[in-house]
């Protein structure tokens, strides 16, 4: 499990700071434990570079299904975040996509 970086994520898009994900680069870097704020943020901004590469055949599966095709696979590929890290991703995600 990787909880310096599942706790940055949160802060990254503003979860529970606003309605919809905002991304703040210094709230994330803020988190820093062991890793320098900017490394963190990095990691951040490569798993949504990630996430947003997946390829999505969004006419067959739609947007619901789509989405949760793309946070399961993410899911798969980075055990060592946390569920609540998934699900802030998932839900820049799915705004970003919708």
């Amino acid at each position: 499990m990787d909880a310096e970086l599942s706790d940055a994520i949160g802060p990254y898009f503003s979860r529970g700071h606003s309605p919809y994900p905002r991304v703040d680069r210094q709230a994330a870097g803020a988190t820093a434990r062991k890793r320098a704020p900017e490394v963190l943020v990095r990691e951040i901004e490569s798993l949504v570079a990630e996430m947003n590469s997946i390829p999505v055949d969004w006419m067959e599966l739609g947007y619901e299904r789509g989405c949760r095709y793309v946070i399961d696979s993410m899911a798969r590929r980075h055990p060592e975040l946390t569920s609540a890290a998934m699900k802030t991703l998932g839900w820049n995600f799915s705004y970003v996509n919708r």
